[in-house]
C-alpha cells in the first residue's frame, strides 16, 4: 500500500491545482481584470480616462476630480453576460492506457453577474477635492457541470473583490492637477475540482498482488473545495495636464496589491471498500484530511496614458493605452498548515496592453452619444491556458449615451460586445503522481456582453 508520505503528496497536489484560481478566475478584461469602473466610460470602450465627466474619474484618474465643481455622486451597475462553451476533442489520461476521460463538455462555464460601482467627489475649495470610490477591480466566475470531462482540472472558480478607494486631488494651477488615493481590497475565493479516488485507491495496490487496480477508475470521484479570504492594501495616483483649452492628457498608476489568502481545504472522500481492502480505504481517507492553506498572489500594477480632445461644440475624441504588469505572475506558491512541503505551480504570464479609441457627440442639450473600440491583449500563453481561465485576446465594440434629466441629474447608458478569440485547450493537469494526470483537449467558443446604467447627481 502506498505510504503516508505519498498520500500527503497526493493531497498536496490537488490542493495546489485548486488554489491557483485565486489568481485566475474569469473576468471581462484580459487575465482576471475588470474594466467596468463607471458607466460613462463604457460607451467609449474605456478610452475616456482623461474625460473626467463624473465622479467615476476617482478610479481612472483621481486628478480628474479637480474638473468637477461642487458635490458629485455616481451610482452604477453592470450586467455582465460572459459565455465560455467548451468542445471536447479527445481528452484522455496522459500517462496510463486508460483511454478517454468520461463526461460532457461542461455546459456554459460563463456567468451572469451584476457588478455595482459607487463614486462620490466633494469640492473643498477651488483647488482641493476629496472623494471615495467603491468597485471591483478583479474577479468574476467560471463554473462547469460537476461531471464534465475536465472535472479533475476545475469545477467552480470564483474570485470576488471589493476595492474601497478614498482619494484626494489638488489643482496646482490652470495647467496641472494631481491626485491620489488608498486602495483597501477585500478578496474572497471559492474553488473546487473533482478527485479520481477510484484511480488513487487502485494505484495503492502493491505491485505483484494483482487485484482491482483500475476497477474504480472514474467511478468513485470525490472533491476538494477551498474557501479563503484576505484584506489587502495598495495606492494609486494620477496627473492631469491641460495642454490647450481643448486638449488634455492624463497619466495614472495603480500599485500592486499583495493578497495573502488564508482558508480551508475541504475534501469529500468516497468509500472505496469494497472492492479495495479496508486498509487502503482508511489510508486514503487519512491522507486527504482537511487542512488550512495559505497562498500569496500579487494583483498587478496598472498604468494608463490617455488623451481627451474637444474638437468643437459637438465632437470630442479620446484615446487610451493601459498596461497591466501581469508578468509578476510567474508562479503560485502554496503553504500548508499541517507542515507538508510548499507546492509551487509555474504560471509564466506575460504583460498585457489594452488600446482604445472613442468619441462623444453632443446631439442636443439633453443627449450625449458615445462610441468606441478597443483591443485587449491576453497575458496567457497557449501553453499555460487552463479551464479555470480560458483567456484569449479580446476586441471591444461599445456604444452609449448620457441623458440629462435636469441641470443636476443625468443617466448614463452603455453596451459593449466583446469578441474573444476562440482559445484552444491542450492542458495536462499538474498532479505530482504522473498516473493521475489527465490531458484536456478541445476548443472554447467565448464572448461577453455588458449592459450598464448609471445615475449621476450634482449637489
Amino acid at each position: 500500500m502506498m505510504g503516508k508520505t505519498k498520500n500527503k503528496q497526493l493531497a498536496q497536489t490537488f490542493v495546489a491545482v485548486s488554489v491557483v484560481v485565486c489568481a485566475s478566475s474569469g473576468a471581462q478584461a484580459a487575465g482576471f481584470q475588470l474594466f467596468e469602473q463607471g458607466v460613462s466610460g463604457l460607451g467609449t470602450a474605456y478610452a475616456s480616462g482623461a474625460a473626467a465627466e463624473d465622479a467615476s474619474t476617482i478610479y481612472w484618474n483621481p486628478a480628474g476630480m479637480t474638473y468637477l465643481p461642487g458635490k458629485n455622486l455616481s451610482l452604477g451597475g453592470h450586467l455582465i453576460d460572459a459565455s465560455a462553451k467548451f468542445s471536447n476533442n479527445g481528452s484522455s489520461f496522459a500517462n496510463l492506457p486508460l483511454g478517454a476521460v468520461s463526461g460532457g463538455d461542461g455546459g456554459d462555464a460563463g456567468d451572469l453577474a451584476i457588478v455595482p460601482n459607487a463614486f462620490y467627489s466633494h469640492a473643498i475649495n477651488d483647488q482641493l477635492r476629496v472623494g471615495v470610490g467603491m468597485s471591483s477591480i478583479f474577479g468574476l466566475k467560471t463554473e462547469y457541470d460537476e461531471d464534465w470531462v475536465g472535472r479533475y482540472h476545475a469545477q467552480v472558480s470564483d474570485l470576488r473583490t471589493i476595492n474601497i478607494n478614498p482619494s484626494l486631488a489638488y489643482r496646482i494651477n490652470d495647467k496641472f492637477s494631481i491626485g491620489g488615493g488608498l486602495n483597501v481590497v477585500r478578496a474572497d475565493v471559492e474553488l473546487s475540482n473533482a478527485l479520481n479516488f477510484g484511480l488513487i485507491g487502485g494505484l495503492q495496490v502493491p505491485a505483484g498482488l494483482g487485484g482491482p487496480v483500475l476497477t474504480l477508475n472514474q467511478q468513485r470521484d470525490g472533491k476538494v473545495k477551498l474557501e479563503g479570504d484576505d484584506w489587502a492594501y495598495g495606492f494609486n495616483f494620477g496627473v492631469m495636464a491641460q495642454l490647450t483649452p481643448a486638449a488634455r492628457v492624463g497619466f495614472s498608476y495603480r500599485s500592486k496589491v499583495k493578497v495573502e489568502v488564508e482558508g480551508d481545504a475541504t475534501f469529500t472522500v468516497p468509500n472505496l471498500s469494497p472492492p479495495f481492502p479496508g486498509a487502503i480505504n482508511t489510508g486514503v481517507a487519512a491522507a486527504f484530511g482537511n487542512t488550512g492553506v495559505k497562498a500569496t498572489v500579487d494583483l498587478p500594477e496598472i498604468i494608463s496614458l490617455n488623451t481627451h480632445v474637444q474638437i468643437n461644440d459637438r465632437w470630442a475624441l479620446m484615446g487610451d493605452v493601459t498596461f497591466t504588469n501581469w508578468s509578476r505572475f510567474k508562479e503560485l506558491r502554496i503553504k500548508f498548515d499541517d507542515g507538508r512541503a510548499d507546492s509551487v505551480t509555474p504560471e509564466e504570464w506575460d504583460d498585457s496592453y489594452k488600446f482604445a479609441v472613442g468619441a462623444n457627440f453632443k446631439l442636443n442639450q439633453k443627449w450625449l452619444l458615445r462610441g468606441g473600440v478597443a483591443y485587449d491583449k491576453s497575458p496567457v500563453d497557449d501553453a499555460f491556458r487552463t479551464p479555470r481561465i480560458p483567456d484569449a485576446d479580446r476586441t471591444w465594440l461599445a456604444f452609449g449615451a448620457r441623458y440629462n434629466i435636469s441641470d443636476h441629474n443625468s443617466i448614463d447608458f452603455g453596451f459593449a460586445h466583446i469578441f474573444v478569440d476562440d482559445p484552444s485547450m491542450d492542458k495536462t493537469s499538474d498532479e505530482s503522481v504522473p498516473q493521475l494526470r489527465t490531458r484536456l483537449v478541445g476548443e472554447y467558443d467565448s464572448a461577453v456582453n455588458i449592459l450598464s446604467v448609471q445615475y449621476n447627481h450634482k449637489f
